[in-house]
């Protein structure tokens, strides 16, 4: 093919893919379903960086700490709200597509770097999740971040100082990021780097870890580290606490993670293991010689199979399909290197991962359990309807109190919450001991219903609100006095306060029963 016509090609699909990203950027912001985590992001890191709360002194902070800053200034100019949240996301996406094609164009060339970003914008379920208020897009930007720096053959005494400052980033945003982190430090020292830029790597590391976590640790040191470690295994403070998230998770559990994992993300999957196989069965017992020699993929390969183990074959974690947000994009690059330089037939190389992309886009063009239908309301102009309820029968300085998704009406309606309602029933214990719970900062029975009898509003969802008492909940497990609890805060309702207004079809499509969007309440002291 003639050079000028292979570049108006290549332009034309550069053309394509931006407005493909921008339509699908677009609609997800506006339209994408959200979840409880979402909320959770968001208004702790507003009230936070409000001064409304205190780390671990009022509230718990169960995640690495740069989410605060990340989210929380840009809601302290405009305001809470989760389109400015998510407007965030993108913008983190976008950086995350083009550091992913600087570093696969670096490593193949341009025509399969665009592959590898049409294949991340083919499956709307993961953009759908890098759009959203999460961590998914920041962990993920500065993982490759961090990549884009190894795989320098070799590094400076600066590049090195800001490898490590990266990598401090990286595990302030998500600790399961260690695996990375150690693997790098193990690829260094394996590629021979020079000793004072390992020290420099690992200085800058240390003291951007310290430097984060820092404002978050110094108000409760002891409480503090206990849900630091938490994710890796209760000590302190939680030591023995959990019945839930401790021990072995159940087969039935771990399969159905696990199969929704493969569900959502087959394309990838399949790509990286017959990339694999295909190496295997070329090289044979020469695959110690090739691994040896590919240094920089086998290195790639290795962080992808860590990925893999520690987030979904490890016995002791309750995993989630969504964790593979966070890697997804290092297993398109480990694959599309080895289709570029090690599968002799490039025309089936690229049929086959251009059939993937297609087969991918199309499912995907069917999904309604991402985004809602743009001719319906979507999830978060049913939460603001909801939030307009509270708006008129409050003012801005009132708190309402709640314990159910009624919570994203609150944010929306910026208006204050009691600390532990930003988590909704996550932080709630069924243990009779008072002062140990809000030694933990979680919350019990006797709390909450102490609580409601000097709440001045409380906002319920009239369909599950009593199932914080009569399912499971996430600490202590299921409750057999549930059902005479959810009767007891009825009876305060009843006789203390007066019902002000409701707001049907309000709440998000995750959280009510088919098209039902479930009822928002507003209750009043007497």
């Amino acid at each position: 093919m003639h050079e000028r016509n292979k570049k108006k090609i290549f332009i034309l699909l550069v053309v394509t893919l931006f407005f493909i990203a921008a339509i699908e950027i677009l609609v997800l912001i506006f339209f994408r379903e959200s979840w409880l985590d979402e909320e959770i992001y968001l208004f702790k890191s507003f009230s936070i960086m409000n001064g409304v709360f205190t780390p671990f002194k009022d509230i718990i902070v169960e995640y690495p700490p740069l989410f605060i800053p990340v989210y929380g200034i840009v809601q302290v100019l405009f305001g809470p709200s989760f389109y400015v949240g998510r407007a965030v996301s993108s913008v983190l996406f976008i950086a995350l597509l083009l550091v992913t094609f600087k570093l696969l164009r670096r490593k193949t060339n341009s025509w399969w770097a665009l592959a590898g970003i049409a294949l991340i914008l083919s499956d709307v379920f993961l953009v759908g999740n890098y759009v959203s208020a999460t961590l998914y897009s920041l962990t993920a930007l500065l993982l490759m971040l961090c990549l884009i720096y190894v795989e320098r053959a070799a590094i400076s005494l600066r590049v090195a100082s800001l490898l490590g400052f990266l990598m401090g980033l990286l595990m302030l945003a998500r600790i399961n990021m260690l695996p990375a982190v150690i693997l790098i430090f193990l690829f260094l020292f394996f590629m021979r780097a020079h000793g004072r830029n390992i020290a420099a790597v690992f200085a800058f590391f240390a003291i951007t870890i310290v430097v984060g976590y820092a404002p978050i640790v110094i108000p409760n040191p002891s409480l503090a580290l206990s849900y630091i470690v938490y994710p890796i295994r209760p000590v302190g403070l939680l030591n023995g606490l959990t019945t839930r998230v401790a021990g072995r998770v159940p087969i039935i559990e771990f399969a159905s993670v696990l199969v929704s994992f493969l569900h959502e993300y087959y394309a990838y999957i399949f790509l990286f293991f017959t990339t694999l196989l295909f190496l295997s069965t070329v090289y044979g017992k020469s695959l110690y010689a090739f691994a040896k020699k590919e240094k920089w993929f086998s290195f790639m390969v290795v962080l992808d199979f860590a990925f893999l183990l520690t987030h979904y074959f490890n016995p002791h974690l309750i995993g989630s399909v969504y964790y593979a947000n966070y890697f997804i994009p290092v297993i398109v690059v480990t694959f599309i290197y080895a289709f570029h330089r090690f599968i002799p037939h490039k025309r089936f190389s690229a049929s086959l991962v251009i059939s993937i992309i297609v087969l991918n886009g199309c499912i995907s063009a069917f999904r309604t359990d991402v985004i809602s239908d743009p001719r319906s309301e979507s999830d978060l102009k049913r939460v603001s309807r909801g939030a307009e309820l509270i708006k008129k029968y409050t003012t801005r300085g009132d708190t309402v109190l709640t314990f159910d998704n009624s919570v994203y009406h609150v944010f929306v309606a910026d208006r204050k919450v009691l600390p532990f309602s930003i988590n909704r029933d996550f932080h709630y214990i069924n243990i009779e001991d008072k002062p140990k719970a809000e030694r933990l900062l979680l919350y019990n029975f006797s709390i909450l219903s102490e609580k409601i009898r000097s709440a001045k509003f409380v906002a319920l969802n009239l369909e599950s609100w009593k199932d914080l008492f009569i399912r499971a909940n996430f600490y202590t497990g299921h409750d057999s006095q549930g059902e005479a609890k959810a009767a007891e805060i009825e009876n305060i309702l009843a006789k203390d306060f007066v019902l002000m207004g409701s707001a049907h079809n309000v709440y998000p499509r995750k959280y009510t029963d088919g098209n039902d969007g479930g009822t928002l309440l507003l209750y009043k002291h007497r």
